[in-house]
């Protein structure tokens, strides 16, 4: 078999019963040894690492750091967000994506395709505004905490093709949401106090 075609599913089931196949062999399978192979195998699941991490030098920063330039990257910021509405929310499509216990229906998650298309071109745009020095920092977290919730999304679309990574993408969610709100928060703060 191809090794390189494997999901992450794949790849963690391959390693759960070789795992437990090697560990009945040498007769040490109690509870304790399942509940630590299981936390082991969970971790895995839930460390969807963030696959891109922007750098402080992936910047355009300005040296000048005037009131004025603070008030373009501001309005800049904004253009951004009203070119690329994002109409639908994640959690609500979630919500009717999981019908009960046992039971999800896949096709609702195509709502997902036009929040990934516009957060990517938000992404893409927001990596590219001039940003003024004393403002780099936080727009450096935004930017990254924005990739992050984003990976997440993509990672819930791949449910058909990658339980793992999407059952990963869905733990991570609302917690990458939560940083992303106060990295946000960060911001509008920083530009308010230097717009005063």
């Amino acid at each position: 078999s191809n090794d390189n075609n494997l999901t992450r599913t794949d790849i963690l089931s391959r390693e759960l019963f070789s795992s437990m196949a090697a560990l009945n062999q040498a007769g040490q399978v109690d509870q304790n040894t399942i509940e630590t192979l299981s936390e082991s195998i969970l971790g895995k699941i839930q460390g969807n690492e963030t696959r891109k991490v922007f750098l402080y030098s992936d910047l355009n920063i300005i040296k000048n750091d005037t009131v004025q330039d603070v008030r373009n990257y501001n309005e800049n910021l904004n253009k951004i967000y009203t070119k690329y509405p994002i109409n639908n929310n994640v959690i609500d499509i979630l919500d009717r994506f999981v019908i009960d216990e046992e039971n999800v229906d896949e096709g609702i998650l195509i709502e997902l395709d036009p929040i990934i298309t516009q957060t990517n071109n938000i992404i893409s745009e927001i990596s590219k505004l001039k940003v003024p020095a004393s403002l780099a920092l936080l727009h450096l977290d935004f930017l990254n905490k924005f990739q992050k919730s984003s990976e997440n999304v993509l990672s819930i679309k791949s449910f058909d093709s990658d339980i793992v990574v999407a059952m990963g993408g869905i733990s991570q969610y609302e917690e990458s949401v939560t940083e992303l709100q106060v990295s946000v928060t960060n911001l509008a703060n920083a530009i308010n106090q230097r717009l005063k």
